[in-house]
C-alpha cells in the first residue's frame, strides 16, 4: 500500500464487511483487508462498488492480477460466506492466567462468569493440554434468537444475523447497531476483557466496561476469586 494513501473510511469498511459476510470474498477467511478492484493508482477512490474484502493471501493474488478482475467481480457478487450462509473462525488467546476483566471488576479462577437459568452462557477455562484460556459465549438477540456463539475460542455465526462484526486474531466485536455492542472480547493483554448483552425472559443483562446491569439492579466494581460462578440469574 502507498504510504500516502489515506485509510479506507470506516463507513466504507462496514459496507464491505457486511456485503462479504465478514470475510474474504474468495475464501471466506475472517481476517480481512480492503482491496481496490479498480486500482488506486488508476483512480484514487473509496467506492464500495469497486472494492472488496480479501484475506492477505487473496489480496496479494488480486493485486498482482493472478486472479483477474473478472473473477474478482464474480467473487464480490457471490462472497463465499454469503453463499455458505456461515462464518467461522478462531480467537487466538495466549494468556495462561484465568483472569477476566468484566463490568468494572475482575474474576480470577472463576470458570462460570454468567449463568442464566442454570445454563452457563459466558465462561472461561484453562485448556488442560496447552494451559491457555478458552472462552465460550452465547450471543442472543432480545427475542432469544442465537446470533453467534463461541465454544472454546472457536466462533461461528450467520452473516445476516448482525449489523457489523469486526474480527482480528485476538479481539472481536459484534454490533447490532452503530452504538449497540452485543459482545466484545479482547485478549491482547495478559487478562481477558469482556463486555456484552444477554437476554433472558425479556430481561436484559448487560456488562459494560464499568458495571453490570441486571434488570433494575446495578453492580459496580465487584471482584471474585476461586469461585465456581460469578453471576447467576433465574
Amino acid at each position: 500500500m502507498n504510504d500516502n494513501r489515506p485509510s479506507t473510511p470506516s463507513a466504507v469498511r462496514r459496507v464491505l464487511r457486511k456485503e462479504s459476510g465478514f470475510g474474504c470474498c474468495l475464501c471466506g477467511h475472517p481476517f480481512i483487508q480492503y482491496h481496490h478492484i479498480v486500482p488506486w493508482h488508476e483512480d484514487q477512490h473509496f467506492r464500495p462498488e469497486d472494492m472488496m474484502t480479501l484475506c492477505a493471501q487473496c489480496h496479494h493474488l488480486c493485486t498482482v492480477e493472478a486472479i483477474p478482475i473478472s473473477d474478482q467481480r464474480t467473487a464480490k457478487s457471490r462472497p463465499k460466506n454469503i453463499v455458505d450462509n456461515e462464518l467461522k473462525g478462531r480467537l487466538w488467546v495466549t494468556s495462561r492466567e484465568l483472569r477476566v476483566n468484566l463490568a468494572g471488576g475482575t474474576a480470577i479462577e472463576t470458570p462460570n462468569l454468567l449463568q442464566i437459568a442454570g445454563e452457563t452462557v459466558l465462561g472461561a477455562r484453562l485448556d488442560q493440554d496447552t494451559g491457555r484460556v478458552l472462552i465460550s459465549a452465547q450471543i442472543r438477540a432480545p427475542d432469544g434468537k442465537l446470533l453467534a456463539k463461541i465454544v472454546d475460542n472457536e466462533w461461528s455465526m450467520r452473516p445476516d444475523s448482525v449489523w457489523d462484526f469486526e474480527v482480528f486474531p485476538r479481539h472481536a466485536t459484534v454490533r447490532l447497531g452503530p452504538a449497540d455492542i452485543a459482545f466484545s472480547v479482547d485478549t491482547r493483554r495478559d487478562s481477558v476483557n469482556l463486555q456484552g448483552k444477554w437476554f433472558h425472559n425479556g430481561h436484559k443483562i448487560e456488562f459494560s466496561q464499568s458495571k453490570a446491569t441486571i434488570g433494575n439492579n446495578q453492580l459496580v466494581g465487584f471482584n471474585v476469586a476461586h469461585c465456581n460462578v460469578m453471576i447467576s440469574v433465574g
